[in-house]
C-alpha cells in the first residue's frame, strides 16, 4: 500500500467535508513517516462565542471528529483503510476556575489533564495534533 497515496487521498477527504462543512476554516497537514500516516488537523473558527459561554457555564463541551484514511483506486471507487472517533472534551469548574481536558480516540482515553488557561482549552478542542 502506498502511504504516499493514502495520506493524499485523506487530505483530498477532508477537504471536501471542509467544502461540505461551511464557514469554519480548517487546516490539514498529513505526514507520512515509516508505516504510519500523522495527521495535524486544525478547525479555527469552532470556537465561537457560544460555544465559549457554553462551557463557561460549566457543561461539559465535547468536539467529535470521525476520520477516515482512505485509498482511491483506479476506477474511482474509495477504500476506508482505517477510520477513528476523536473525541475532546472541556469540563469547566466556575469555582475553581479550571478546564479539565481529555482526548479519546476510540472510546480509549489518550490524554488528560487540567489548565486554567483558557486559550489552551481553546487549542485543546479544536486541534488534533496526532492521529494514529
Amino acid at each position: 500500500m502506498n502511504l504516499r497515496l493514502c495520506a493524499w487521498s485523506f487530505l483530498a477527504f477532508l477537504m471536501a467535508a471542509a467544502v461540505v462543512g461551511g464557514a469554519e476554516s480548517l487546516h490539514i497537514v498529513p505526514i507520512v513517516h515509516e508505516d504510519e500516516v500523522l495527521v495535524s488537523v486544525e478547525l479555527n473558527d469552532a470556537y465561537t462565542d457560544a460555544v465559549r459561554e457554553t462551557i463557561s457555564s460549566g457543561l461539559r463541551t465535547t468536539f467529535t471528529y470521525e476520520v477516515d484514511l482512505r485509498m482511491l483506486v483506479p476506477a474511482w471507487v474509495d477504500r476506508t483503510i482505517v477510520s477513528s472517533v476523536v473525541s475532546n472534551s472541556d469540563q469547566y469548574d466556575n469555582l475553581t476556575r479550571r478546564h479539565s481536558l481529555s482526548r479519546t480516540i476510540d472510546g480509549r482515553v489518550e490524554s488528560a489533564f487540567v489548565t486554567e488557561d483558557e486559550t489552551v482549552a481553546r487549542r485543546w478542542l479544536t486541534t488534533l495534533l496526532r492521529l494514529p
